[in-house]
């Protein structure tokens, strides 16, 4: 595909891409408090997918106490399982945003404020860079995200510790082509993102408590 029929492409410097200051050229870049406040909507709507899988788990596994698929019980256990809980969660929580950002380029949050996130190149972000930047988010976000307002501050492309491992960069979307700012994809990757996480969160909640 030529860049000029690759909607993801940002504008380009006159350098080349083997010159070791070469940039793509994008406006004003999103600043911390911008990520931080889509950070916030994307808790919001992660949230809402846990707590639906956790009620939809609950009916689930209270049909099969009564048909006797299960022992009487299954709330105690359930409530035992504290450090599985926890990784289940951060696996869950990662997956929501990486295939969000993996899809479209966009959380329901980043599409809110306006923000897409691309690879270092302009390009669209590839899935690795999406799980990359998206587990990242556990050191970034240390410290109430001092970690990452760091290591932001002390890049010209404000980056995150995520951003620089995974070679990926947030963009605001206007600067972007009009094909990268359609809300269509990001929310049709929102819907993919909170199917495959619910899922995964009622599979693991019926099997610890069964």
């Amino acid at each position: 595909m030529s860049d000029s029929e690759n909607p993801y492409k940002a504008p380009r410097s006159n350098l080349s891409r083997d010159d070791p200051d070469f940039e793509v050229e994008f406006g004003e870049l999103p600043n911390f408090r911008q990520r931080a406040g889509a950070r916030i909507i994307d808790t919001v709507a992660y949230y809402a997918v846990a707590l639906f899988a956790g009620i939809s788990a609950g009916i689930i596994l209270v049909i099969m106490e009564s048909s006797g698929a299960t022992d009487p019980g299954w709330v105690d256990r359930f409530d035992e399982s504290g450090t599985a809980d926890f990784l289940i969660g951060t696996i869950a929580s990662v997956s929501f945003h990486a295939i969000c950002e993996g899809y479209s380029g966009a959380s329901p949050g980043k599409l809110l404020l306006g923000l897409r996130v691309v690879n270092w190149d302009g390009g669209k972000v590839s899935w690795y860079g999406a799980f990359v930047r998206s587990f990242a988010f556990l050191v970034d976000s240390l410290f109430f995200g001092a970690v990452a307002y760091t290591s932001m501050k002390d890049s010209p492309t404000q980056q995150r510790y995520g951003d620089k491992w995974g070679n990926t960069r947030v963009v605001f979307a206007k600067d972007l082509p009009e094909a990268s700012q359609a809300a269509g994809p990001v929310l049709l990757g929102a819907a993919l993102s909170s199917a495959v996480v619910g899922l995964l969160m009622v599979a693991t909640y019926v099997l610890q408590a069964i």
